[in-house]
């Protein structure tokens, strides 16, 4: 039996525990937000981005992400502004579009420690455990955050409960086969011992009817 990839992943999912899956975030209908191509104006940009940087601090996230997509239309977009939108957008848990702009802030700086640590921790509310661990480990061998070791660890224990159930389903698999082969062997076995009587039956009469044929010919 082999698992589809959703059946598969409600078995994964079934092993969490109620609080644990409230971290899962609904992906949500909302577009991705494009990436401005920017100006010059590094002054009004400037202005932007600290306005940004007040509206996230008072958990006005919306806000924020209208402040740092005007940052970049005056300045450009740099991997830090992109990684900082991404961050507001994830905390406003629209994850597909902050998980875009994680990617788009990586193109331009595949070392950024923000984009990568955003990114992995956008995965992680995603349930997509195996690669949210790959960018967090290498967020932490860029640039090691206690706070991100938290979530790190987190998803390690996911992705291990992950890889063992990979195993048992493997074992399982391999076993429902072994049993599949074992029966065919059987069904051989006794189709083989049936044809074999059936050809005894017929030699025995075969000989049982030369033996009542008349002595003179």
């Amino acid at each position: 039996i082999v698992c589809s990839p959703k059946s598969y992943r409600s078995i994964i999912m079934s092993d969490f525990t109620e609080e644990e899956d409230l971290e899962i975030y609904a992906e949500e209908e909302t577009a991705v937000l494009a990436v401005p191509s920017g100006g010059e104006d590094f002054e009004a940009a400037g202005n932007a981005k600290a306005s940004a940087s007040e509206a996230k601090s008072s958990g006005n996230y919306d806000a924020a992400v209208e402040y740092f997509t005007t940052a970049m239309e005056l300045g450009g977009a740099s991997a830090m502004t992109l990684a900082n939108r991404a961050d507001c957008l994830l905390k406003a848990k629209r994850p597909l579009a902050a998980l875009s702009d994680c990617d788009e802030a990586l193109k331009i700086n595949p070392d950024s420690a923000k984009s990568l640590r955003c990114r992995g921790t956008t995965l992680r509310h995603l349930g997509r455990y195996e690669e949210s661990l790959k960018s967090l480990v290498a967020a932490q061998a860029i640039d090691f955050n206690p706070d991100t070791e938290e979530i790190r660890l987190f998803v390690s224990k996911k992705v291990a409960a992950i890889e063992a159930q990979k195993v048992q389903q493997r074992l399982a698999d391999e076993e429902i086969l072994r049993e599949k082969v074992r029966k065919q062997r059987e069904e051989l076995a006794q189709r083989r011992e049936e044809e074999a009587a059936e050809e005894r039956e017929r030699a025995r009469a075969q000989a049982g009817g030369m033996g009542g044929m008349p002595g003179g010919m």
